[in-house]
């Protein structure tokens, strides 16, 4: 009966590893997407805070009714600064719709 007992506790012992290593890196992976979530948050903030809202404020500062925001606007949409600016706005773009794709797949592949 000594052998059999040896052999059941060895079985629930490596039984017992393999359950909790899989609980494990479920939950490890639970937490890099969150990190991941959050890493692409920030970068959205960022975006829009060092490229974008210059712009908006640039374009909404100048005193009402001198024609200014329209001549802003204006040199906004040509060269020089056209490409840069529509850059920005693609990479923002860019970024918010890799957020909600990443938030919708996470509810896909997360619900429990």
């Amino acid at each position: 009966m000594g052998a059999l007992g040896q052999l059941i506790a060895l079985i629930a012992g490596k039984w017992t590893a393999f359950v909790l290593a899989i609980h494990t890196s479920a939950i490890a992976r639970r937490l890099l997407f969150v990190a991941w979530l959050g890493a692409l948050y920030v970068g959205c903030v960022v975006t829009f805070s060092n490229m974008i809202a210059p712009w908006f404020s640039g374009l909404l500062s100048s005193p009402s009714g001198s024609g200014q925001v329209v001549g802003n606007v204006i040199g906004l949409l040509f060269p020089p600064v056209a490409g840069t600016v529509l850059a920005s706005l693609v990479i923002f773009w860019g970024c918010v719709a890799a957020m909600r794709y990443t938030s919708k797949l996470s509810m896909i592949v997360f619900k429990d």
